[in-house]
């Protein structure tokens, strides 16, 4: 296997793709970008019925089943997207992040040869476009977890951060919280966010970024500012289920029950078709140990639909059922919830190896 981590690889998405003439592509566009990855695919599936040679479909389709958890698929449909119109920059940023993925997931001979694919269209890329800050992020999270005989190279990693800060501040200064997260201190990377928020208080992502650093990435959750930025989160738009879910988790966290009733009932009347608010208190429910029957009632409605694209799967709610059984010294319902986890979602690290430990003990 190449040696760096899937999850951190790509976790910030950048989305520049300029609007298509043809009436349901923007929408799509628009959809993908407040990531609701299961209504753009709607979309996008008519449109390829209508044209399977529209390029921007197949981009943004190859996003959404990036999204949603099939990166076969994915990789497909970028390199037609590349094939029928390689002049746009977005088409081999797409296929690239898409290489890099299939790097991690392969063995060692398999994986340098998906480097090598992503590192030509990378050059394809930058060729475009020098700057582009979607192909840089994808260059620097490589250079940042690749071991240096594939191309792995930390001070690049930081230049390449450096150089998406003067050319794009609001994603620079994410790209740069994200290599705090990894090899720096908490008080750094909250540096890095505030800067982001400030760059452009008008970015959901930034303050979704900020939301995930209190509640959950923290050495010490700060549920007043996870509220507080949750509470922005909506002003901004309350069209997504993000800013619910920081409320839920903050809520969650400090056993306000109302206040957790009532937003969670917002969330799913708002955003019927993500209930990421419930993971998310779930999770926060089982980290303090607080009414673990609530809990398990919220995970097994979170799993009662598809997950949305880039939220928890259906694999790692099972593992965080596990937890909570394991808690409750329920180990033969965890390792239950545990077998299945690993069955739905086979890469998932952690359900494989709480299993292998609670097979053991």
């Amino acid at each position: 296997m190449l040696h760096f981590s899937r999850t951190a690889l790509l976790i910030i998405v950048f989305s520049g793709a300029a609007a298509m003439a043809q009436r349901s592509i923007p929408s799509a566009d628009a959809l993908v970008d407040a990531n609701h990855y299961k209504r753009a695919r709607v979309l996008v599936d008519a449109r390829l019925r209508e044209n399977p040679k529209d390029a921007h479909a197949l981009y943004l389709a190859s996003k959404i089943q990036e999204a949603l958890g099939n990166l076969h698929g994915a990789m497909a449909l970028a390199e037609k997207s590349v094939e029928i119109d390689p002049g746009k920059v977005s088409y081999h940023a797409q296929l690239a992040e898409c290489y890099a993925y299939t790097a991690d997931r392969s063995t060692w001979v398999k994986g340098i040869a998906y480097v090598h694919l992503m590192k030509r269209e990378i050059a394809a890329a930058l060729a475009l476009h020098p700057h582009d800050s979607d192909t840089l992020l994808v260059a620097m999270m490589f250079a940042f977890h690749a071991p240096a005989l594939a191309g792995g190279d930390r001070k690049k990693a930081h230049d390449l951060a450096d150089e998406i800060v003067r050319y794009d501040p609001h994603w620079g200064y994410l790209a740069e919280a994200r290599l705090a997260q990894e090899d720096s201190t908490d008080d750094r990377k909250e540096v890095w966010l505030k800067k982001a928020v400030q760059a452009d208080p008008g970015h959901y992502r930034a303050w979704q970024e900020m939301a995930a650093f209190y509640c959950c990435i923290a050495q010490r959750k700060n549920p007043a500012e996870t509220e507080r930025v949750g509470h922005a989160m909506v002003a901004l738009d309350p069209t997504q289920a993000s800013g619910y879910a920081a409320l839920a988790s903050a809520y969650a966290r400090t056993a306000r029950w109302a206040d957790l009733d009532a937003v969670l009932l917002q969330a799913e009347k708002t955003v019927p078709d993500d209930l990421v608010p419930y993971y998310q208190a779930a999770q926060a429910l089982i980290d303090t140990g607080q009414d673990l029957a609530r809990a398990e009632r919220y995970l097994a409605h979170y799993v009662g639909q598809d997950p949305e694209g880039r939220e928890p799967d259906r694999g790692q709610a099972k593992w965080l059922l596990a937890t909570l059984y394991e808690k409750n010294g329920r180990t033969p319902d965890a390792i239950r919830e545990l077998e299945a986890a690993v069955r739905m979602s086979p890469d998932f690290e952690p359900a494989r190896k709480d299993l292998k430990r609670l097979r053991r003990s």
